[in-house]
């Protein structure tokens, strides 16, 4: 899940993952249940320059609903077929970064 969204005043990176995951997923996260995956800038087709913190949900409550305000679909999927939809090369890294990090836990 690549959720979107701004960090709110007097909220850190991780509380508005928690406050976006939630908006746009519908699922509870927990601040002690993210792991950094550390900071991404990227460039969007339009030349929009993006500035992020990525992070990996470790557990969560509820499952994922498409919340109709946010567009979003959800789907579970391969580590190699959500390469292949992705479009953003930052996108790309954090995906490898999960992927690695979910290898070494093994």
């Amino acid at each position: 899940m690549f959720p979107g969204g701004k960090v709110e005043r007097r909220e850190i990176y991780e509380q508005a993952a928690v406050r976006e995951i939630k908006e746009e997923s519908g699922i509870e996260v927990n601040l002690e249940d993210l792991v950094s995956l550390g900071m991404f800038n990227d460039i969007t087709e339009s030349g929009n320059k993006l500035r992020f913190k990525a992070v990996l949900i470790t557990a969560f409550k509820g499952e994922p609903v498409s919340v109709e305000s946010e567009r979003a679909e959800f789907s579970w999927m391969s580590a190699e077929e959500a390469k292949d939809k992705l479009s953003l090369d930052s996108s790309r890294m954090i995906l490898k970064k999960v992927s690695d990090f979910i290898t070494e836990d093994k």
